[in-house]
């Protein structure tokens, strides 16, 4: 007999990336959020950029925050660094 009560604490996939870049951007705004995540693939898409990529999965519980942050990321902190090249003016 099959259960159809979905478990809180399954993963489910909220995103998938073939970029590695855009899949560590992703997990740093759920790791910012205090939201835990699973990147699976991440290994692979590092050795065959073409192939299957990375999924990025969270728990059932944390699945519409995750999608909400991911479709609507945080803007940065007003003054804030957008990003750290190594360059000092």
């Amino acid at each position: 007999m099959s259960s159809t009560s979905k478990n809180p604490d399954d993963l489910v996939t909220v995103a998938r990336f073939s970029n590695p870049a855009e899949a560590d951007l992703a997990s740093s705004i759920l790791e910012s959020a205090g939201i835990e995540f699973f990147l699976s693939g991440d290994e692979a898409s590092h050795v065959i950029p073409a192939g299957v990529g990375s999924r990025l999965e969270v728990r059932r519980a944390d699945e519409e925050t995750a999608l909400e942050l991911l479709n609507n990321p945080p803007a940065p902190a007003e003054g804030a660094p957008l990003a750290d090249d190594g360059n000092d003016l």
